[in-house]
């Protein structure tokens, strides 16, 4: 974002991130700019370092979320190490590389209790994103 801008400026924004990096990191302590085509997706993840992290659709097409309550977490990562048991025997951390799909309504078949929240994710609204909560989802189109 400008510096000019004044409204919502996310580079501007005060965090503890900022005052305690020197550095600029993208993606930790500057924002990054994502653009989203129809049926684009992203694989389960947490955010880098388990942060927070904060979802602005600017404009276009909606983007739909699911996510896995973060107290859940290891019924996905138990899941996915089974499933995936080749890639996991390499890196124990496998679900951070960011190219793991399991669809949600299978694990909630599977494990009924766990909590899975979906949303629509619109224009010109904020998702916020709870530090090491899984997330995966999908564009509707161009964002």
């Amino acid at each position: 974002m400008d510096s000019s801008s004044k409204n919502w400026n996310l580079s501007e924004l005060d965090s503890v991130l900022m005052d305690a990096l020197s550095n600029r990191v993208k993606g930790i302590n500057t924002p990054y700019c994502y653009v989203g085509s129809w049926k684009a997706f992203f694989c389960w993840h947490t955010e880098d370092l388990d942060l927070s992290g904060l979802n602005l659709i600017h404009e276009g097409k909606s983007k739909f979320w699911y996510a896995i309550n973060h107290q859940d977490k290891q019924v996905l990562e138990k899941e996915a190490a089974r499933l995936f048991p080749e890639h996991f025997s390499v890196c124990k951390q496998y679900l951070r590389h960011k190219t793991t799909l399991i669809n949600p309504y299978y694990l909630k078949k599977k494990y009924p209790q766990l909590r899975i929240t979906k949303t629509e994710h619109t224009e010109h609204t904020i998702i916020a994103v709870l530090g090491g909560s899984y997330h995966t989802g999908f564009n509707f189109g161009f964002n």
